[in-house]
């Protein structure tokens, strides 16, 4: 599975300490588990990628996309 995540994320090692949010009604179908539509992370390696986990902005990105604003 984190593998899985590496690949879809574009880190060079599993996936882990990530988290991710999905807008409503995205589905996993194919192989790969599809692109979040947000995500941060706790690794060093993954900078370039995402933003550090921030527990704020990420509810408020959460909060994005539950409520559309």
């Amino acid at each position: 599975m984190m593998r899985a995540f590496q690949t879809v994320l574009g880190l060079g090692s599993d996936a882990w300490d990530v988290y991710l949010l999905y807008g409503p009604g995205v589905r996993w179908d194919g192989d790969l588990p599809p692109r979040p539509d947000f995500w941060m992370h706790q690794l060093e390696e993954a900078d370039r990628l995402a933003p550090f986990l921030d527990p704020y902005v990420f509810a408020e990105r959460a909060m994005t996309l539950l409520t559309g604003h």
